[in-house]
């Protein structure tokens, strides 16, 4: 291989992984009138919002499905009026600081993942979690919880990577 693409093989190789990240979490899962049931949870983000999330239980059932991390975008530009009569943004914040082009996005992490997951005979959990370090997306940790149409709950918490 030449060198100019083994170097761009490298980098292209350490853009491209740099974002995707995995990590475990907890859970205790409580069914009507049942004691509770200790979880194993895993995630795997892809390069997007998002990945895919399995929750495990001691028996060897497992419910597995995509979770969502909601952001939005907001164009640069529209941020401008919000500054008017001050310095472009604040320098803790690394939402709208003003060094972007006004045709520019930022995107506003909501500290929100929804996922659907579900089992080898179509149940499914639908769960909700609030991360602790939003931009840091599962890796940031956080916590929530998921539930079933028949009143299941599954509290999960996520560390911090």
């Amino acid at each position: 291989m030449k060198p100019f693409h083994l170097v761009a093989f490298s980098l292209w190789t350490l853009t491209s992984t740099a974002c995707v990240s995995s990590g475990t979490g907890t859970g205790e899962l409580t069914k009507p009138g049942a004691p509770t049931i200790p979880v194993a949870l895993a995630w795997h983000s892809d390069l997007y919002n998002g990945g895919t999330m399995t929750a495990s239980l001691p028996g060897g059932e497992a419910f597995q499905g995509k979770y969502l991390q909601l952001t939005r975008q907001v164009q640069d530009s529209e941020l401008a009026p919000m500054w008017e009569g001050w310095d472009n943004g604040w320098t803790s914040w690394p939402y709208g600081n003003g060094t972007a082009a006004d045709n520019d996005f930022t995107t506003v992490y909501t500290g929100r993942v929804v996922a659907t997951l579900k089992n080898a005979v179509e149940r499914r959990l639908r769960c909700r979690f609030t991360l602790s370090k939003p931009s840091s997306g599962m890796a940031g940790g956080g916590q929530g919880q998921c539930q079933s149409k028949t009143g299941t709950v599954l509290d999960a918490t996520f560390p911090s990577q």
